[in-house]
This record gives structure tokens, C-alpha cells and sequence, in this order.
């Protein structure tokens, strides 16, 4: 069963390590073994990541800050994706109360510009917390947003383009593995200035299976909608999978 309801709706990076002179190689000398295409490592789970870019992400803030002293308490949840070289393909913001644009941009123009291990494909969610002034980590909800919606910003979604996303949706979800609680799938994307998708992402608090990050992500790239009213526009769709997979 898939429940979704429809509301209304930097810092500088470190520079490259110098290079190494090569040794000397002795003619002699077997040639040396062609470095892995990808690394077998595990991906860097949310609290790394945070950890990693905590300096740069607290510097957008603050500098928010200073145009909006009374900016204090807020959070935002971005959802990203990684390509298969390491390179972040796709970041989405959602679920976000009480922080500027401008801190928003700046935090997720940071995660983009972010480089990983060439790796299969892969995906995050990153929820960031203001309290008091002070920036954290926090986790996200298990359940999903309190109230279940799709978010847009800058662009319409017609009720028969909603319907028609979903019950394809509903189909990549159909091979999520046999579980009795509750999982919420997050299905973005940015639409640029015609109307199409530019990028597109699914995400989960869990790891997602390949077959359906990638079949969620397809089809909100195959989406059309009206051009933004300026810029670029965004969707976020909270999808809930309910019981055990039905294939």
C-alpha cells in the first residue's frame, strides 16, 4: 500500500593535496596493477558527511545570520545523489522551516560541489538542525512529515500528473524487500527553465535497493511540467510503503 496525500504548496574547499614525484621505474620491472574501477567500501553515512563538511555548512549559516539576526531556529532536509564516479549528481531540499533561502542555497551548493569514492550508485538524506543558534545534525522522522505532502516550489502539479506519478511509482516500489513497518521513500527532482527535469533523485533513511532508487528517479525524469516561474523549480514526493512487497 502506498499513502501519499497532496498539500499546497560558501565556504571554500580545502585545495588539492600536492603531488607526489613518481620512484623511478626499473625497466625491468613488472608493470604495476591498474588501480580498481570503484571502491568496495561502504558509502559515508549522513553522520560523516556532516562531520566532514560541518565547517563550511555552519559558515552558511552564519552568514545569514548576519542579514537575519532573529534566524535562531530552523531545519532543512537535503536529499542528494552520487554517481557512479563520485561526483554528486543531484541535491534536494525539503521539509524546511525557518531558514533563509539564501542559507538553504548555500549549504546545498556546498553538499554539490562535495567529491566521494567511485562507487555504485548511491543516495543520502541529510537533516540539519538549528536550535538556540547552533547547528546539529538531526535525525530524520521514521514516519515521514507529520502531515504527508508534495512539495513544490516555483512549479505546478496538476492532480492527473500527481496521479499518474504515483500509481508509477507505486510499480518501482513494488520491489522493495519484505518488511512490516513502515518506510518512506523521498522522490525528487529540480525542474529547469522549460519545464523538464534536470535531475531527479529517490532516498531513504535506509540503504534502497538499486532497482528501485533507480526506477523512482526515472520517473520523475520522464515528468513534464509548466516552466518555473523564475528559475528553477523543485518537487518532493514523501512516498510510504506500507506491509510486504506484493512480487
Amino acid at each position: 500500500m502506498l499513502l501519499v496525500v497532496v498539500g499546497c504548496g560558501e565556504a571554500s574547499l580545502p585545495g588539492p593535496a600536492p603531488a607526489v614525484p613518481a620512484a623511478p621505474t626499473s625497466v625491468n620491472a613488472s608493470p604495476a596493477a591498474a588501480p580498481p574501477l570503484a571502491s568496495t567500501a561502504p558509502p559515508p553515512g549522513p553522520e560523516a558527511i556532516f562531520d566532514a563538511l560541518r565547517s563550511d555548512l555552519t559558515a552558511c549559516y552564519e552568514q545569514g545570520r548576519k542579514a537575519i539576526p532573529a534566524m535562531t531556529n530552523g531545519k532543512v532536509t537535503f536529499h542528494a545523489s552520487i554517481d557512479e564516479g563520485g561526483k554528486v549528481a543531484c541535491v534536494i531540499p525539503a521539509d524546511d522551516t525557518g531558514l533563509s533561502q539564501s542559507v538553504e542555497d548555500c549549504m546545498g551548493d556546498r553538499l554539490a560541489r562535495e567529491r566521494y569514492r567511485a562507487a555504485e550508485p548511491w543516495s543520502y538524506e541529510l537533516t540539519i538542525a538549528v536550535r538556540d543558534g547552533a547547528m546539529t545534525r538531526a535525525a530524520p522522522p521514521p514516519t515521514g512529515p507529520a502531515i504527508d505532502t508534495i512539495d513544490t516550489h516555483g512549479v505546478d502539479a496538476p492532480m492527473s500528473m500527481v496521479q499518474g506519478l504515483l500509481r508509477s511509482l507505486d510499480d518501482c516500489v513494488q520491489d522493495m524487500p519484505e518488511s512490516d513497518k513502515l518506510r518512506v521513500i523521498y522522490v525528487g527532482g529540480r525542474v529547469g527553465r522549460d519545464g523538464r527535469v534536470e535531475c531527479a533523485l529517490a532516498t531513504s533513511a535506509e540503504a534502497l535497493p538499486a532497482p528501485v532508487r533507480a526506477c523512482a528517479a526515472g520517473v520523475l525524469m520522464k515528468a513534464k511540467f509548466s516552466p518555473p516561474k523564475s528559475g528553477s523549480g523543485l518537487i518532493s514526493i514523501p512516498v510510504k510503503v506500507m506491509g510486504r512487497k506484493r512480487r
